[in-house]
């Protein structure tokens, strides 16, 4: 996806294109299928949701298609640029939630890349974060006539997300830049214990329980059946002491 800043009536917009496959193209312009996928693209609204203005086809020289999208340009840095302290990590991801919540299933369409999310820092000090629809994947489901929204588990790619930052802000500053992970980031972390869903943190408990209880029984089955052997088989050596003397 190239992105490019135009500047339309007096304000500034970003101008996203998307390369389509011939297919894809082909798909798009049978029966309105692109107009209806922009016109719901343009009807999901959310305050931290970036909004679509318009958008429109172009044909390239190769007989591939280009679809291009004018989006409103938001202040602040890419998240991807920036280093979090972790209690803006933990606020992160209670708007990832709330964001969550507010878009149900549709939630699936947002883009949770870190290169893709802009972010702003309030006078108070907290951060604010801005996202936006994973474009290609929309139009792309469109053209293949199956959901918006559907090829992505959205839980799975903010936890992806916050893992990302945790690491980012657990890594020394270095010349080099050091692709391996830091081990133990979870209990280095309040963060991402506290973005961990109050229902994975039951089965995990339960599980625990689960697991003693069973090495509980299994110590007392043990104990049970070591005892039922030793009354059928007594030791007989108590017996040598009874023998008479030669």
């Amino acid at each position: 996806m190239h992105e490019q800043l135009v500047h339309v009536n007096g304000e500034d917009f970003l101008l996203k294109r998307l390369e389509m496959s011939p297919e894809e193209w082909a798909a798009l312009l049978s029966a309105g299928v692109f107009d209806n996928a922009l016109r719901q693209l343009q009807v999901l609204q959310h305050e931290q949701l970036r909004g679509v203005i318009d958008g429109g086809m172009q044909e390239d020289q190769e007989d591939h298609g280009e679809l291009w999208l004018r989006t409103r340009v938001l202040e602040g840095e890419r998240l991807g640029d920036a280093k979090l302290e972790e209690r803006e990590i933990k606020d992160l991801g209670m708007q990832c939630q709330n964001l969550m919540g507010d878009l149900g299933e549709l939630a699936s369409a947002v883009s949770f890349d870190p290169a893709q999310i802009g972010i702003i820092r309030l006078a108070g000090g907290e951060v604010r974060a801005f996202f936006e629809v994973d474009y290609l994947r929309w139009f792309r489901n469109a053209a293949r006539g199956i959901p918006y929204w559907e090829g992505q588990n959205e839980a799975g790619a903010v936890r992806r997300l916050l893992e990302g930052l945790v690491v980012q802000q657990l890594r020394p500053p270095k010349k080099k830049r050091d692709e391996k992970p830091i081990p133990f980031v979870e209990d280095r972390s309040p963060a991402l214990r506290a973005y961990e869903s109050p229902r994975e943190g039951k089965m995990l408990s339960l599980l625990s329980w689960l697991g003693l209880i069973l090495a509980l029984w299994v110590i007392i089955w043990l104990t049970s059946v070591g005892m039922t052997r030793m009354e059928e088989n007594p030791r007989k050596e108590g017996r040598a002491w009874n023998a008479p003397d030669r």
